[in-house]
């Protein structure tokens, strides 16, 4: 390599830094829970429905029949507090099921919004001044990585880069910080 193109002769520009996780931490148990929960309120806000709507379409049936036949229906007269509970209850089951499904939705988009922990260049440019030198030199050598053979070839990914950055800025941050 020659004096140009060395990393020790370049400056790093530290407001620009920013070192990322290679991947987001991971779901907290609560959020496990939740979401186990409200499958459950799920699964038995659909059973709950099919079991209160089929007492209502056999009664609808049955009124159909009666019309069609020309037979007197008094079903819905001599149950008529059954069928307005069991319609109530249908509803609340449906409602329950769909704030349930809402609920779920949304612990699935906070959860596919959670980003990578940071470190940036601010904290570390506050590092000793050897500290500062080292994570200097280890994010320009990825950069060099970035602009070389072996990364156009696929031999190393940005995961991989990532990975092995994020583990230098966080000892480096915990050096300073001993």
């Amino acid at each position: 390599m020659n004096e140009d193109n060395s990393i020790a002769a370049t400056s790093l520009d530290w407001a620009t830094v920013v070192l990322k996780e290679s991947e987001p931490p991971p779901a907290r148990p609560a959020d496990d829970g939740l979401m186990s929960v409200l499958l459950g309120i799920v699964v038995l806000s659909i059973g709950g429905t099919i079991l209160t709507a089929i007492p209502l379409l056999f009664a609808g049936a049955t009124v159909a029949l009666a019309a069609f036949a020309d037979v007197e229906a008094r079903f819905l007269t001599d149950h008529s507090d059954a069928l307005w509970t069991l319609a109530g209850a249908t509803t609340a089951t449906v409602l329950v099921g769909g704030a349930a499904v809402g609920g779920m939705t949304a612990l699935g988009a906070v959860r596919d919004k959670r980003k990578p922990n940071e470190i940036t260049g601010n904290q570390l440019a506050a590092a000793p001044h050897g500290v500062r030198e080292l994570m200097s030199d280890a994010v320009l050598t990825v950069e060099t990585i970035k602009d070389s053979r072996a990364w156009r070839e696929g031999l190393f990914t940005d995961v991989d880069l990532r990975a092995a950055i994020w583990d230098i800025g966080s000892r480096g941050l915990a050096a300073t910080a001993a």
